[in-house]
């Protein structure tokens, strides 16, 4: 049976292909915006995938991202574990548009089974006030 072990949303994901090893910065968690609508010029997604020798090699699943149970993003991930046990799913979604506050969930499926989600939260934008001098 395939599983996910990781799933996680970020500003960047960067695999150094000299050493393999994956850095991520800017997660995203929990964002007070300055404003609504708020844009996401990227926004990446990164699943760490685990599977048995009895599963396929290759498998093709779907990456959703919704907000408030709408449908933003779905896009077909073709996935190759090149024979191995473990694959890792860098996704980047260039440019990710965000109208309301609300949850922002990101799920990888294989056909009707979720293999994991990951959970944002988009607050009430940021109070401002703005001062004047009168003079």
């Amino acid at each position: 049976m395939i599983k996910s072990s990781l799933m996680l949303c970020a500003e960047g994901i960067i695999r150094d292909a000299e050493t393999n090893n994956i850095s991520v910065f800017k997660i995203f968690e929990n964002i007070i915006p300055e404003g609504l609508p708020l844009f996401f010029p990227r926004f990446m997604v990164l699943v760490f995938l685990d599977r048995e020798d009895k599963d396929p090699s290759e498998i093709k699943c779907t990456l959703r991202i919704k907000l408030n149970q709408e449908n933003l993003v779905e896009k077909v991930v073709s996935i190759s574990f090149q024979n191995k046990k473990r694959n890792r799913i860098i996704a980047n979604i260039g440019g990710l548009p965000i109208e309301k506050q609300g949850t922002l969930e990101t799920s990888l499926w294989l056909g009707d089974k979720m293999l994991n989600k990951y959970k944002v939260v988009i607050n009430e934008p940021r109070k401002t006030t703005v001062e004047t001098k009168q003079g």
